[in-house]
């Protein structure tokens, strides 16, 4: 069980159990790998063109390394949260800012159940 205080009140806390968190590391990780990699197909879509999608030598390469060593973290994990890679579903997964509004209506109801409990 991981602990973490909330945000402004130093004598609160939030129970978040290690399946969750690692889900969170995974959700993370798959959205940085695929913002990486976006980035990298922009760049090789354009590069023919009059005006090519500008990366710097070194981001290009740290690019492809950082994606391969995202990807043996990945499944360290357990592999990607929405398996996009093999059912090509990238679009229709949730971005971070919906999973993190997902996350935190979970939190929520999570820390009012917890506070009814105790009264």
């Amino acid at each position: 069980m991981i602990r973490l205080s909330t945000v402004g009140k130093l004598n609160d806390w939030l129970d978040l159990d290690y399946e969750t968190a690692d889900r969170i590391v995974r959700l993370s990780l798959t959205e940085h790998r695929d913002y990486l990699q976006g980035e990298l197909d922009q760049y090789y879509a354009t590069q023919d063109t009059q005006d090519p999608y500008w990366l710097h030598p070194e981001d290009v390469d740290n690019n492809h390394l950082l994606i391969k060593r995202i990807n043996s973290l990945l499944q360290y994990y357990g592999g990607e949260l929405y398996g996009e890679r093999q059912t090509r579903q990238s679009k229709t997964s949730p971005s971070m800012v919906e999973a993190s509004a997902r996350l935190e209506a979970y939190f929520l109801e999570i820390g009012t159940q917890g506070t009814q409990e105790g009264n």
